[in-house]
């Protein structure tokens, strides 16, 4: 009897097939799964070199100038000193996060290596240093996978030890998310923990408001011009203002580098001129320039000697002062003439009290700039007339060169005068509203006199009413 095997055979052959297709599936499998975490390897090594090298910029406060974005998930960061660092994000292990790999600022603002947000540690036990400080080099982990898990060494691969013996071997991660903004990049890790990069701003400098100043000064007069200069952008170089006139001008400047506000002080030369001052403010390769030009103060001011009468009634008096500036009003403390600015109407209301000694008196009311109280622009000689008779001022001192002197009397008729020195004379009293004048004329100190002393006596009639003495001394 014939067996046939020809039912068999082909039972034979299918189940062969079938465990060849078996083994072949378990085979790609596992060959994408390593795959899949060789990937995985060398994205993670990739990463935490690249956060190395972050950390290093960090720690000189380097500036990213140009982001360039790499595939669906990850940058090129250029930063200032030319170096170029690539992160890729969002990508962690197969099936889900296990060991978030990354680095965070420890209590002596050094950066360190953390597992799962906590500090990695070495043998010893000691925080493992992600920033480069005190001649120590900082240490990037490099991983691998293996069949016992995912194994890490901090000595640049030549020793390892096992990280996390998880069978699935999902992975580790490094960056969650990167965010990048105008001005700032923030570079979220699996740990939550976020590194903030400034990113590098373009250096502006400029002056705040019109690039040309007109300014009113007097001659001889000091002034001090406030200006603010505005840095725009990401510098640690310092601001520098200098100034330059136009040669008769004298200028200064002072600014605070940290918040640009200066001053320029100015001095006019006595005779006056128009003339500029030039301001130039540097910073990192940018500058601007700001001109401050100059005019002179145009004032039309009352006389120079104001009368006043004895009597209250007559207590307030106005008169006409126009300029071209803001100005203040002032006397001396305590005075008996007070003076108040009316520039509306263009003048200025003075009030006196009424004089209730026998003496005439006579007191400086001035007129200074707004923005320069302690420069005098104008001066008023305030005299009011006495009761009685009187004689105001009853010493003269005269400089060396000489010169007329004016003496002011109060008194009705029959005034006289005897000099008795050859070096004083008059031309005699002149009247005034309710005073006299008499102007005194003084010659010159002769050469190798030191000083002398006269008098003019003053009578009226044969009664002498009062006596001026005149002292002149030498510069020398």
């Amino acid at each position: 009897m014939r067996r046939s095997f020809l039912g068999v055979v082909p039972v034979t052959l299918a189940l062969l097939s079938s465990c060849t297709g078996m083994v072949q599936s378990d085979l790609d499998q596992t060959h994408e799964k390593l795959t899949a975490l060789q990937e995985l390897v060398n994205n993670a090594n990739q990463n935490l070199s690249s956060l190395q090298q972050l950390v290093a910029e960090l720690d000189d406060s380097h500036t990213v100038s140009a982001v360039s974005p790499v595939g669906e998930n990850g940058y090129d960061l250029s930063f200032r000193d030319g170096k170029v660092v690539r992160i890729s994000y969002g990508k962690n292990g197969v099936d889900g996060i296990v060991h978030p790999l990354g680095v965070k600022l420890g209590k002596d603002g050094l950066y360190y290596w953390t597992v799962d947000g906590e500090f990695m540690t070495d043998a010893d036990g000691n925080p493992v240093r992600a920033s480069a400080s005190d001649g120590k080099d900082a240490i990037a982990p490099v991983l691998k996978a293996t069949e016992e898990g995912w194994m890490i060494s901090l000595d640049g691969g030549n020793t390892f030890n096992i990280l996390t013996t998880d069978e699935e071997m999902k992975g580790v991660g490094v960056f969650k998310n990167a965010i990048v903004d105008p001005d700032m990049i923030r570079l979220v890790q699996w740990s939550e923990d976020t590194l903030k990069i400034a990113r590098y701003v373009p250096v502006h400098v400029s002056f705040s408001g019109q690039p040309r100043d007109t300014v009113v000064i007097c001659g001889g007069e000091t002034l001090q011009i406030p200006f603010e200069v505005l840095v725009e952008g990401d510098t640690k170089d310092p601001l520098v203002v200098t100034s330059g006139t136009d040669g008769t001008y004298f200028s200064e400047v002072k600014v605070d580098a940290k918040t640009g506000a200066g001053l320029v002080t100015v001095t006019a030369p006595v005779d006056f001129t128009e003339g500029y001052t030039i301001l130039s403010a540097t910073c990192d390769g940018a500058s601007a320039l700001k001109m401050i030009v100059f005019q002179p103060r145009v004032t039309k001011p009352a006389d120079a000697v104001i009368f006043v009468p004895v009597g209250k009634d007559e207590g307030i008096r106005s008169f006409s002062y126009d300029a071209n500036f803001d100005y203040v009003v002032s006397s001396k403390e305590g005075s008996w003439a007070t003076a108040l600015p009316n520039p509306e109407e263009k003048k200025v209301v003075f009030q006196f009290e009424e004089n209730t000694s026998p003496e005439i008196r006579m007191c400086e009311i001035t007129v200074s700039p707004k923005n320069n109280p302690n420069f005098v622009v104008t001066t008023f000689n305030v005299i009011q007339a006495s009761s009685e008779r009187s004689v105001y001022p009853r010493k003269i001192e005269a400089p060396a060169e000489g010169g007329v002197f004016d003496v002011w009397l109060t008194a009705s008729t029959g005034l006289a005068y005897e000099i008795r020195y050859d070096w004083i004379s008059t031309p005699g009293f002149i009247p005034e509203s309710d005073f006299v004048r008499l102007p005194i004329h003084v010659d010159p100190l002769p050469e190798g006199v030191e000083s002398r002393t006269g008098t003019v006596d003053i009578k009226r009639g044969s009664t002498y009413f009062n006596q001026i003495t005149i002292v002149q001394k030498s510069s020398k």
